[in-house]
């Protein structure tokens, strides 16, 4: 899996990915999540939640092992519901 961070390292925006992930050790239960990546390394990537005045407050790290597919979301496709 290429490093998805390695396309921001010039960008102050947040990464925002929707992740497919197994959510247990026999691989029988998925899950999806959309969040901002945070963090990334060879084996492990954190994802954040929620923040309030920048600090974030939730939070998961996945083993990469375990992510089906990660998705890029473009941040202008968002919409704010009111």
């Amino acid at each position: 899996m290429k490093k998805l961070k390695e396309d921001q390292k010039n960008n102050s925006e947040n990464e925002v990915v929707e992740i497919v992930l197994y959510g247990d050790k026999n691989r029988k239960k998925k899950y999806e999540c959309v969040g901002v990546l945070l963090e990334e390394n060879s084996k492990k990537i954190k994802i954040g939640f929620n923040a309030i005045k920048g600090i974030v407050e939730d939070y998961l790290d996945i083993d990469k092992e375990n992510i089906i597919t990660i998705t890029k979301i473009n941040t202008q496709d968002i919409k704010v519901f009111e």
